[in-house]
């Protein structure tokens, strides 16, 4: 069994997968790469983690992670298998809605914002499964099912940083404050095989996907190009600016025992997913 948690660790709050076998043994990864606000609950972890368990040698991601080449290319000729746990909203199809009832999707922001729609559904499910397969290890992939909604957090900055590439917008600027998002979430919930193929998806809503997998004798070695990310590098761009912003929010609250039980004022959310 596997899920992710919020743990305070030797001062700092980490995103971590903890995974339990049936022993009462466990393993925990802390995210490597929390994506755009999440830097305001959370400080990176230190590196992957392999889980010698019964089954084999386990793998452990954490969402956005999966859009990094390098975190595969660690985990290479190391692991039998992958276990990733998700729950990301649709960074595509992400809304920004002012108090002045005007909305605002990715797309409308740049032809960026329409090359990271485009593509950004890719990474957890087509490029996933190709650096599954060029691993040679099946993988499984758990995802949260309904729809993000937050208060944008530093609604001033975060709407330049969306709008700069845009200068007839930036009149929009002054409308920042209230400005919430919002967006289903990614589902792309699988379990596939060595060499990519889809064994199961839930169907629509809260549901399981369930199916038998074969896990190599032992963690084989790629012998081919690792194959490229389809995600515009403009998500990344983004990503590393909204780490940036949110980054302070976290050194002033998170680091703070009695404060960091409540959520920092500007980045309270919603989802109307279960946890």
């Amino acid at each position: 069994m596997a899920g992710t948690f919020l743990l305070r660790k030797r001062g700092e709050i980490f995103n971590t997968l903890v995974l339990v076998a049936p022993s009462g043994r466990a393993w925990e990864y802390d995210k490597l790469h929390p994506w755009g606000w999440e830097r305001a609950y959370f400080r990176p972890g230190d590196g992957p983690v392999v889980a010698d368990t019964d089954l084999g040698q386990l793998g452990l991601m954490i969402c956005w992670d999966v859009a990094y080449p390098d975190l595969f290319r660690a985990y290479a000729g190391r692991v039998q298998m992958l276990v990733i746990s998700s729950c990301p909203p649709a960074m595509g199809h992400m809304e920004i809605h002012l108090p002045n009832g005007q909305r605002l999707s990715l797309a409308d922001t740049s032809p960026l914002g329409r090359a990271i729609r485009d593509r950004s559904d890719a990474v957890m499910d087509e490029d996933l499964r190709a650096q599954g397969a060029w691993l040679g290890v099946p993988l499984v992939n758990a995802m949260q099912h309904g729809r993000f909604t937050s208060p944008v957090p530093r609604p001033a900055l975060s709407l330049v940083l969306a709008l700069l590439p845009n200068p007839r917008l930036w009149p929009l600027v002054r409308h920042a404050a209230g400005a919430t998002i919002s967006a289903p979430h990614n589902e792309h919930t699988l379990v596939a095989d060595a060499t990519g193929h889809v064994l199961a998806r839930p169907g629509a809503g809260d549901a399981f996907a369930l199916a038998e997998v074969r896990i190599p004798d032992s963690p084989p070695r790629p012998t081919l190009p690792q194959p490229k990310m389809q995600l515009h590098p403009a998500a990344y761009l983004l990503h590393n600016a909204l780490n940036w912003l949110s980054k302070p929010e976290y050194d002033r609250h998170a680091k703070d025992p009695i404060r960091s039980q409540e959520r920092p004022p500007s980045m309270r959310g919603s989802t109307d997913a279960p946890g």
